[in-house]
């Protein structure tokens, strides 16, 4: 077992793994591992797919919105290939451009100033929404995260 399953310095969890379990454990793992990124990254192609179509009004079909998210993954991947600083900045610039859409929704809705202080002090939880609670913390904490974020703690450390 690990001797600190907390914090093993210079390691990331796929290599923490490798150094602690046989293989054919560390076999096992990666393919469960394997697993949980198809399971998460289909609903995501697809839900990405069906919001270009709502966002296009129809008039891109689901087969075009699947290409498209490709291609903007490609991109992705290709500007990594500048380094994680690159695709931090555009990440960034991206998060940006959707704050400001944000902001310009909120002030277009005008919603009630003082209801929405009191939601943002007081939350609540409407009656029959647990569903939706869980969904969306299987959305955010994916376990193949787990690895991806250990390895880039060490990038960005280093």
């Amino acid at each position: 077992m690990l001797s600190n399953p907390v914090l093993i310095p210079g390691r990331n969890l796929a290599q923490a793994c490798a150094d602690e379990y046989p293989k054919p454990l560390r076999v096992v793992l990666w393919f469960c591992t394997e697993l949980a990124v198809i399971a998460a990254d289909i609903p995501e192609v697809v839900g990405t797919a069906i919001a270009i179509g709502l966002l296009s009004n129809n008039a891109v079909p689901l087969w075009a919105g699947v290409v498209i998210t490709g291609v903007d993954t490609v991109l992705f991947l290709a500007i990594q290939h500048f380094g994680v600083r690159w695709l931090e900045g555009f990440i960034g610039f991206l998060v940006a451009i959707m704050s400001a859409c944000f902001i310009v929704e909120v002030s277009l809705a005008m919603p009630d100033t003082v209801a929405s202080l009191k939601g943002l002090a007081i939350p609540t939880v409407p009656e029959g929404s647990i569903f939706v609670a869980v969904s969306l913390v299987g959305a955010v904490v994916m376990p193949h995260n787990l690895y991806l974020h250990s390895a880039l703690v060490q990038v960005a450390i280093s």
